[in-house]
């Protein structure tokens, strides 16, 4: 007679299948960020990902009759990144520990697995966002001298780095006004649609912040030696139709990085293509297994059960043109 306690091998085995399945199906969804604010592509291949473009970067002037029309040559530039395969270690349960003792809380793990491999891209953004790297301009993503046009210096830098505003009516207005003030490659106002904008923040204190500002209908406020704020009206109430959504990354907080719990970022993106970061993707987390058949070899030689995911893709710096990062005070 069959123990009462022993899961059975049909068990074990539909338990792992199941999981396998549910992986198969991992998509982007409510619970993920990467789709939100990077440019997404979900058919990547190869090791390395290129995205050229040619920006319109001739400034108009005045063309005199029987003038020679001028002719320069058009720009060519790409954004780039690697792909590369990520993936947590392996976890090893032995065979009898998990058919008399934890199945039941493998059961529940797997499927925490399958909820947390889906936000890989998400961590790999947060990681990215907190390194800066430098993009196609040279220079770091957020960066206080970004080239104009970095074949033509005499145009000269932009900002899209502040440093002491909060995210309340100066410090997001401060925020938007550097961003409209974003030049193009043609030394013209940038003027990209802006009907897209997603405030990025790294704590819940800055979410509430956020989302009270651009939702709420009154903001706090302070009159003078009053101490106790009182609820005027919001002056970004009715914004919704440009900045579209508030986005809370807890894994922006890095202790080993200075003042991350402080910076928020607005990142444009309006445009599913014209985005400041990228997201590139061969194979969305896949879930693999060894040693429910008997003669596999980490059943043979250690009577175990080995199980984990893994995925390929990358991220990169887009265009810079499209964002503003801000440190909070």
């Amino acid at each position: 007679m069959a123990h009462p306690n022993v899961i059975s091998t049909q068990d074990i085995n539909n338990l792992f299948i199941g999981v396998s399945t549910a992986f198969s199906q991992l998509t982007f969804d409510e619970k993920t960020v990467a789709d939100k604010i990077s440019f997404l592509n979900q058919n990547a291949s190869g090791e390395q990902f290129d995205y050229p473009f040619s920006p319109v970067a001739g400034k108009e002037e005045v063309w005199l009759e029987g003038a020679q029309r001028k002719v320069g040559a058009a720009l060519m530039y790409k954004i780039t990144g690697s792909h590369k395969r990520i993936a947590p270690p392996d976890e090893m349960l032995f065979d009898s520990t998990l058919r008399y003792d934890v199945y039941g809380v493998l059961e529940g793990k797997l499927s925490a697995i399958a909820s947390r491999a889906k936000r890989v891209w998400d961590r790999q953004l947060a990681s990215m966002i907190l390194t800066n790297p430098a993009g196609f301009d040279g220079v770091s993503l957020w960066n206080t001298a970004h080239p104009v046009n970095p074949n033509n210096v005499a145009l000269g830098t932009y900002t899209n780095d502040l440093v002491g505003f909060d995210i309340d009516q100066p410090g997001l207005s401060s925020a938007l006004n550097t961003l409209k003030q974003i030049r193009w490659m043609d030394g013209q106002i940038l003027e990209a649609q802006d009907t897209g904008l997603v405030i990025l923040v790294p704590t819940y204190a800055l979410y509430v912040k956020a989302r009270q500002l651009i939702f709420g209908s009154l903001i706090p406020n302070v009159f003078g030696a009053n101490t106790a704020a009182a609820g005027v009206s919001n002056p970004f109430a009715g914004m919704e139709g440009m900045v579209r959504d508030v986005v809370l990354l807890p894994e922006l907080v890095d202790p080993t990085v200075a003042n991350s719990d402080k910076f928020w970022y607005v990142l444009n993106c309006s445009h599913p293509v014209h985005r400041p970061l990228v997201t590139s993707v061969v194979k969305m987390p896949e879930f693999h297994y060894s040693g429910l058949d008997p003669n596999d070899w980490v059943r043979v030689q250690l009577g175990g059960i080995t199980y984990g995911w893994d995925a390929i893709g990358g991220v990169a710096p887009g265009l810079p043109q499209f964002t503003v990062r801000v440190l909070a005070p």
